[in-house]
């Protein structure tokens, strides 16, 4: 019961963590947007009071002459009428449409591009998967068991399941676990190499005790739980999930381009297609670190890829000591039956080992009448 109450604080922490970066990431979205567009995407301005909840993107009018002039007033006469109502005053939805059909129809006239986005649709997989990640940061850095952090005590479960496997796995091949480990990092492999434990044992004893003297706090740098973690917990368990995924956000993402070639989605407001791009993006991204932080091959694969070697090498030695045995045999036989045949010598041997048989049993049967 005590441990189901640790697990459910934990994932509480968890989903605390995500609903607070998540609400933080749209309460900010507005003020990062117009930081990049007034210091990346110059070429266009974000207009992000007019309509409530989503933004109004057009290209930038650099011009200080008439044309220009008349262009911006154009815009601002728009936004006024769409503030104040003076299209629907009574429907909040047929005034922004009718102010958005006006816009567009002014724009098309002065060849002006024009986008509405709704952020929030638009890059909501984006937002989660940054809620996500310092949720995972905070519960794997934050200290406490499975009471606070869940990603920790999985870490922890991870960690010894790996210890009580290499214990056993040295044990087996009659190695000694701990003294091994208080070897320098080239005796160590000196020692594996030269044992019969497979070759993966000495990354992965490696990456053991970076982990335990990052526990132990003898280490500090964060990639090092977070690249055992991928490597021995998410890239293992969650491997072909996460392939999965990304297969599915390819899915959608194709589904959604179609929307759009059939004009069911506006080219003015692509937030949908935002969301395909940045789901499928975010997925992509998750994949890329599954595969940088996994081993290069299975380690299954990889035991018995050596496994295999040292048979093939102890099947070649056999051969080679039979060889050497039948080679000496044949030798004997020809000096011991000066040049008679290996055939003729093995058959002589056999006789008198029947003879030999024979008169022990005869001798035995005298023995016994008399």
């Amino acid at each position: 019961m005590a441990q189901t109450s640790k697990t459910v604080s934990g994932y509480l922490v968890f989903g605390i963590v995500t609903a607070l970066v998540f609400v933080g990431c749209i309460a900010l979205q507005t003020s990062i947007a117009e930081w990049l567009f007034e210091r990346v995407f110059q070429r266009s301005v974000l207009y992000a009071d007019v309509l409530p909840g989503k933004w109004i993107i057009m290209n930038r009018i650099v011009t200080a002459d008439d044309p220009g002039e008349t262009r911006r007033a154009e815009r601002e006469d728009v936004f006024r009428k769409i503030k104040n109502r003076e299209y629907y005053r009574d429907d909040a939805g047929m005034n922004e449409l009718a102010g958005k059909l006006d816009l567009l129809n002014r724009s098309r006239e002065r060849q002006d591009t024009v986008y509405f986005i709704n952020p929030t649709i638009a890059f909501f997989p984006i937002y989660l998967a940054v809620s996500f990640l310092v949720a995972f940061a905070v519960s794997l850095f934050l200290s406490g068991g499975g009471s606070l952090g869940i990603i920790r005590a999985s870490l922890l479960r991870t960690y010894e399941r790996m210890e009580f496997m290499l214990r056993k796995q040295c044990e087996s091949h009659q190695l000694a676990f701990d003294p091994l480990t208080r070897l320098s990092p080239e005796e160590r492999e000196r020692a594996i190499l030269n044992s019969t434990l497979p070759e993966v044992t000495v990354n992965e004893m490696a990456d053991f005790l970076m982990v335990r003297e990052w526990l132990a706090r003898r280490r500090l740098n964060p990639l090092i739980p977070l690249k055992f973690y991928f490597r021995y917990r998410l890239s293992d368990a969650y491997g072909n999930l996460i392939q999965g995924l990304v297969a599915g956000g390819a899915a959608i993402l194709i589904f959604v381009i179609g929307l759009r070639g059939i004009k069911f989605i506006p080219a003015e407001e692509p937030s949908l297609i935002l969301m395909g791009l940045s789901l499928e993006f975010v997925l992509l991204v998750v994949l890329m670190f599954t595969f940088a932080g996994s081993a290069q091959e299975e380690r299954l694969d990889r035991v018995v890829k050596e496994l295999e070697a040292q048979q093939r090498e102890a099947i070649q030695k056999q051969t080679e000591t039979l060889h050497e045995i039948f080679e000496n045999m044949r030798e004997e036989s020809e000096r011991a039956g000066d040049g008679e045949s290996f055939a003729a010598y093995e058959e002589r041997r056999l006789l008198d080992s029947v003879i030999s048989v024979v008169l022990h049993g005869k001798r035995g049967k005298d023995g016994g009448e008399r």
